[in-house]
């Protein structure tokens, strides 16, 4: 689902075209279907107290 939404954002802000988040998209498709595939999503929380 993730992959649909990127591709999306890319596309529709003007970042990549169509045509080339769609050959991306499928890429990462047969990557996938070939075992290659790696996705890692960093998430950072950071907290503050003030002094």
């Amino acid at each position: 689902m993730l992959m649909h939404l990127m591709s999306r954002y890319a596309a529709d802000n003007g970042h990549m075209d169509a045509a080339e988040t769609q050959a991306w998209f499928d890429e990462q498709v047969e990557l996938a279907r070939a075992g290659r595939f790696f996705f890692s999503l960093t998430y950072y929380r950071m907290s503050a107290i003030k002094a």
